[in-house]
């Protein structure tokens, strides 16, 4: 039984903040459906430990990075190393990182937001220093939903909550929800088709559909497309990955005349619906612009001013290191 497990039993998750569980929990990119999605698109996953590392030609070299690990084995890595000549691995780590050296013994590696320079001290005591942000989002947004999603609604900006209403209320508007793996495939393709116009009307985006095509396999029963109808049309969607109690909102897109009737409000509304009905108590946002970084993404503060709106708990993950062979 996990820590988590014996604290729903004893009716104490709530007391525990959005933060401390989410440290308590396994990343979705360090999950097998996530590797067997990024192999799909052209990486390489190995297991080094407790730990996936993922692999990708880049520049004529072979490039590895760890997203957010939840511990690190030092002497596999090693192995890992030598095995593939790669020299440096990219640590993007999770909030609490158990860190397992060459010597058998074990370190925790705890990120406590605001204390750059704790940080930095642990770091440097590995003999490690920071890398900056890394490729992965620095910071997301995280709403408790244990209480249920009408809770979750009570603790959302006036905004918010004025939008789901009338998201409820939108005449010829209906929503729905399809697990990958048994969604049609005429419906697959309208989809698709929307991501692709989606991705048009936004330049500074590029396709990512081989790689959402991927996920839909690697989590084909654990992840459901979130979907908004308008006269039997596609008119929105959230891809939403589940994984170790969290729902993940992966990715969303919506036809811009669907804003008037708050469609997008609408869908991370129904996401929340699955995400509790599936088990989840934690629903993750996934990416906002970060002020530690604040030329890094800046294209980001629209849809972060957007997903503030719906409350929760900003959590500023740790900045990246790189680690080295032996």
């Amino acid at each position: 039984m996990t820590a988590d497990d014996a604290a729903i039993e004893g009716g104490a998750l709530g007391s525990r903040s959005v933060f401390e569980r989410v440290s308590a929990r396994e990343s979705v990119t360090q999950s097998l459906p996530y590797a067997a999605a990024q192999q799909q698109v052209g990486s390489a996953c190995l297991l080094a430990g407790a730990g996936l590392v993922v692999l990708r030609p880049s520049g004529g070299q072979l490039r590895a990075r760890m997203i957010r690990p939840a511990a690190l084995d030092l002497e596999t890595l090693d192995t890992v190393m030598a095995r593939t000549g790669v020299t440096t691995v990219q640590v993007e780590p999770a909030v609490r990182c158990t860190v397992w050296r060459r010597d058998g013994s074990a370190r925790v590696l705890q990120w406590v937001p605001g204390d750059d320079a704790g940080y930095a001290a642990q770091l440097e005591a590995l003999g490690w220093s920071a890398a900056g942000p890394g490729a992965a989002h620095t910071s997301t947004r995280v709403l408790d939903v244990a209480g249920g999603v009408p809770a979750a609604v009570a603790q959302m900006s006036a905004v918010a909550r004025r939008n789901v209403r009338k998201a409820a209320a939108a005449t010829g508007v209906r929503y729905a929800s399809h697990r990958f793996d048994r969604i049609e495939p005429p419906l697959l393709a309208e989809i698709h088709d929307q991501y692709d116009r989606f991705v048009a009307r936004q330049p500074t985006l590029f396709d990512q559909w081989p790689f959402t095509a991927a996920l839909v396999r690697g989590f084909a029963q654990r992840g459901w497309f979130v979907t908004a109808h308008r006269d039997d049309a596609v008119v929105g969607v959230v891809v939403l990955l589940l994984h170790d109690a969290i729902a993940t909102y992966y990715a969303a897109f919506s036809v811009p005349e669907a804003r008037a009737e708050r469609v997008p409000t609408g869908l991370v509304h129904h996401a929340m619906e699955v995400a509790v009905r599936e088990g989840c108590d934690l629903f993750d946002l996934m990416g906002v612009w970060d002020p530690r970084y604040p030329e890094r993404a800046a294209s980001w503060r629209g849809f972060s001013e957007f997903k503030k709106r719906f409350g929760g708990e900003l959590v500023a993950l740790p900045p990246a290191f790189d680690i080295t062979s032996a």
